[in-house]
């Protein structure tokens, strides 16, 4: 079976490194062990698949003969019945299912009607909306040109009160200086002697002396020139004024 090996010149088994025999047994000892381990993970792999196989197999007996167990409790009431009680047994699951269909019909027809009564809420609720913002747009518009108009009239007002008020101060400064100039004319006047200005009997037919009229007459015309200068022009001013013209028909009586 083996062959014998030709033995090799000296200067080639020389050169060649010798192997001890206690290292090769060694060497294949650990081969042999390795093989060894490996076929017995194997086989602990299969033994642990066996036990699962065989486990899920009692598993599924089980369940099968449950389910077979439950199958047969369910259909025993077909099992072994007369005609007049599987029309009954028919009968009785045609009324339920009926009354699950009628029930699903029903539902659906409410749900439906829910939704249309939402959308009809909702398309009011939107009219409605719409409708007071155009109320509250209207409102704010007229309640903004209201403001304006009370605003002008304001505004019109106060520049009333304020030409009034400047009419006031004049008048009040017209009426100040009337006052001052009137009474500047009755102390004046109180002033005068009683017997130079008193008309006696005996002088009645006399005529006065131009000098005294002339000064009064001038005094009186500063006076009124004073009072109103926009109807009585100085003195000395009335030859410069237009020749008047004829008196009215109110003014002759």
């Amino acid at each position: 079976m083996f062959q014998q090996k030709a033995p090799t010149p000296a200067s080639s088994t020389a050169s060649a490194p010798k192997v001890q025999p206690s290292m090769a047994a060694e060497e294949g000892g650990k081969g042999i062990q390795e093989h060894y381990d490996k076929a017995s993970s194997v086989c602990g792999h299969i033994d642990d698949l066996v036990a699962a196989l065989t486990e899920l197999y009692e598993d599924n007996a089980k369940w099968k003969g449950k389910y077979i167990q439950t199958k047969k409790a369910h259909f025993s009431k077909f099992i072994g019945t007369n005609s007049t009680m599987l029309l009954g047994n028919a009968f009785r699951e045609w009324k339920a299912w009926a009354f699950e269909q009628t029930a699903a019909r029903r539902y659906d027809a409410l749900r439906m009607e829910q939704e249309i009564a939402e959308r009809e809420w909702n398309l009011k609720l939107e009219n409605q909306e719409k409708e007071h913002d155009k109320r509250l747009q209207a409102l704010e518009a007229n309640h903004k040109l209201a403001i304006a108009e009370l605003s002008e009239q304001i505004s019109q007002r106060n520049q009333e009160l304020g030409k009034l008020e400047s009419e006031k101060t004049t008048v009040f400064l017209k009426g100040e200086k009337s006052y001052k100039v009137l009474q500047s004319l009755k102390n004046q006047l109180e002033a005068l002697d009683d017997e130079e200005m008193a008309i006696h009997p005996e002088r009645q037919q006399a005529q006065v002396t131009g000098n005294s009229f002339d000064f009064l007459k001038n005094r009186l015309h500063d006076l009124l020139n004073q009072v109103d200068p926009k109807y009585v022009p100085p003195l000395g001013s009335l030859s410069l004024l237009p020749a008047p013209g004829p008196l009215l028909h109110g003014s002759q009586q």
